[in-house]
């Protein structure tokens, strides 16, 4: 017994929880997905009725109920097993055996049982198999909104495992779009997309090196010798190499001229190395026939803010043997399908933390009390929660639309148009998926830490992991601001791509719905009148800025408004979809409101400042002060 036992409070707090179900529990998910799985037939008592019946369709796309029993099982999952693994995963972190008791360089990678039992439940679940499998199945092109769906109940709290099968998505995706490369390593293929944890193996991405950033065409200083046909020797310093428990992985270097000796290699300068453009090449972490690293010598584990379980290393390419899979010159183009996917796994992890710490607060808010009553009631404490809520449902329509898209253009139907189009919509939403869930995480995350109060400040209730752990969400995968540059190149190089989205925003501001006269309706009337004129007024900002910047003979100018534009292209966006999603609900009088919370807290929808010279030279000296004179 404590020698406190006597002096201390008999109050006790009693924890938020999960329910044993975080799919049962998850009501916009349910609808979402049930809305796409067949359209609502317009006899229905159930209709929504912001829908008309010209636009009301009884097309079955695949089998709710089935789908239903299976996100369950992973719900219980998600809700019991998984945090419970990470929490051990995390309390063991990786540890990196450099040599044996012989002072043989063995270069191990100890991991938890935990985190392989981590790495067995993402496999078995199919959080990246079900993207593959699933598009010869009832799922076809909606495989791939299966799959993220499955994700975003599985990651919350899962000790980053999903950082590995991310990058193992982006591979099998990127074996897929290389001409012969899937027939030419079946077997790694069918080991990335398997769901058999005994056959299951995983994939890093080796592309980060010492000058470290998103500059990857300007930074790799890794060299690739050639032995024979397309095998080389990588010769090389990767500083950032995420899960290197990991069997294969793919990695950018630059092909040194014929010729060339190691000693040519070692000794090249760094300008020489830059005129070379980056191949790709794919390489064995360990030899299959001995099972010793590949050339590799890891030099020690990161540590980092988050992500503790996840093993991350920075390692020397002494002679790795790899094989050249893009044309000469052509890597950074051929990884391109690879950020598409993986991107989107950080879209899809944002918003799966965003719920689970809503969730958490939500529950908390049922049994807390505070001067004298529940939380959930305290006015403050509700609009904040409100808040938290309208932009985790906004972000969740955004990440769930790119998804599903593509699936899309996976899985194509008849329409080369509506193909066409899909693909310029993937071109543009996932850079704005990214960034902007990235981005609106972390403060959502801390928001809700609070909202809990100190006990979610303490380690051992789990909640400051998940914080941590959602830090990296706006830094993997390009910044901030290195996504909304990369918006700039898509408006440069693809224009269509966001005319295309532009034009579906058209499309569903100014759908002729009607709405049944009932006592609300007036309210409703005017909530929806002005969610149009909203989207309407912020399409012609979008337009007007766009010319701006097409007019402007200024990079400086263009630049400096990226983040603000790309922002406010996926605001538009955003709430065109929460408005698509009201029309197709049957809880249309709640998703109406939520839309226009949306705008409350949003408005202007479009902001990007206007940066001219003078303003230019003002943010200089203002953002790097007395360290100005070092540039």
């Amino acid at each position: 017994e404590s020698p406190l036992s006597n002096t201390m409070s008999s109050f006790t707090h009693t924890p938020p929880s999960l329910d044993g179900n975080v799919f049962t529990a998850d009501s916009l998910l349910q609808a979402y997905l049930k809305r796409h799985s067949h359209k609502l037939d317009c006899t229905s008592a159930t209709q929504s009725p912001l829908q008309q019946p010209s636009i009301a369709t009884t097309t079955k796309n695949f089998d709710y109920r089935q789908l239903e029993n299976e996100l369950r099982n992973l719900g219980h999952l998600a809700a019991t097993t998984l945090p419970n693994l990470a929490t051990i995963a995390e309390k063991y972190p990786p540890q990196h055996i450099a040599y044996d008791a012989w002072q043989n360089r063995v270069d191990e990678i100890e991991t938890h049982p935990a985190w392989k039992e981590l790495l067995r439940h993402a496999a078995e679940s199919g959080i990246v198999g079900d993207g593959y499998h699933y598009r010869s199945t009832q799922y076809s092109r909606y495989a791939r909104l299966v799959q993220f769906a499955k994700l975003y109940l599985f990651d919350a709290q899962c000790a980053v495992v999903t950082c590995p099968m991310a990058m193992t998505d982006g591979a099998a995706k990127l074996m897929e779009t290389q001409e012969g490369l899937v027939s030419r390593f079946r077997e790694v293929y069918e080991g990335l997309i398997s769901k058999n944890p005994k056959i299951a193996i995983t994939a890093g991405q080796h592309m980060t090196e010492t000058r470290g950033g998103s500059d990857v065409s300007g930074a790799t200083e890794t060299v690739a010798l050639h032995e024979n046909n397309d095998d080389y020797k990588l010769y090389g310093f990767k500083w950032f190499t995420s899960a290197i428990d990991a069997q294969v992985a793919f990695t950018l270097a630059r092909i040194a001229p014929k010729g060339s000796t190691v000693d040519d290699v070692l000794n090249m300068t760094q300008e020489q190395k830059k005129k070379i453009p980056l191949s790709l090449f794919f390489m064995y972490i360990r030899e299959p026939e001995t099972n010793k690293l590949n050339g590799i010598t890891v030099y020690r584990l990161k540590n980092k803010l988050g992500t503790k379980a996840l093993p991350t290393a920075e390692l020397k390419l002494h002679g790795a043997s790899a094989t050249l899979v893009s044309p000469v010159g052509r890597g950074i183009a051929c990884i391109s399908p690879m950020l598409t996917v993986t991107r989107t796994w950080n879209a899809v992890c944002a918003v799966s933390k965003m719920r689970r710490i809503i969730h958490l607060v939500r529950d908390y808010s049922t049994k807390r009390e505070a001067f004298g009553k529940k939380l959930g009631v305290l006015p403050a404490h509700v609009q904040t929660l409100a808040r938290m809520s309208v932009e985790y449902e906004g972000c969740f329509h955004l990440v769930m639309d790119c998804a599903k898209r593509i699936g899309f253009t996976e899985v194509p139907d008849s329409s080369s148009e509506e193909l066409r189009q899909n693909q310029e919509l993937v071109r543009i939403l996932t850079p704005l998926a990214k960034m902007y869930t990235g981005k609106v995480a972390v403060p959502l995350i801390s928001e809700g830490l609070e909202c809990i109060g100190g006990q979610g400040y303490m380690e051992d209730s789990g909640i400051p992991a998940i914080l941590r752990d959602a830090q990296v969400l706006p830094v993997w995968e390009g910044t901030t601001n290195v996504q909304a540059l990369d918006v700039l190149r898509v408006l440069k190089k693809h224009p269509q791509a966001i005319m295309t989205l532009m034009n579906r925003v058209q499309r569903l501001a100014t759908k002729g719905h009607s709405l049944h006269q009932t006592p609300t309706c007036p309210t409703l009337d005017d909530m929806l009148k002005s969610i149009r004129e909203t989207l309407l007024k912020s399409l012609k900002e979008l337009s007007q800025y766009m010319e701006q910047m097409k007019q402007s003979r200024s990079s400086d100018f263009v630049e400096a408004g990226a983040r603000g534009f790309a922002f406010s292209l996926s605001r538009v966006y955003i709430l065109a979809l929460m408005l698509e999603h009201a029309f197709e609900n049957t809880e249309y009088e709640r998703d109406l409101h939520a839309a226009h919370s949306f705008v409350r807290m949003h408005t202007p929808l479009v902001n990007v400042e206007q940066v001219d010279e003078s303003r230019r030279k003002v943010d200089q000296i203002l953002a790097m002060g007395e360290f100005r004179s070092k540039l």
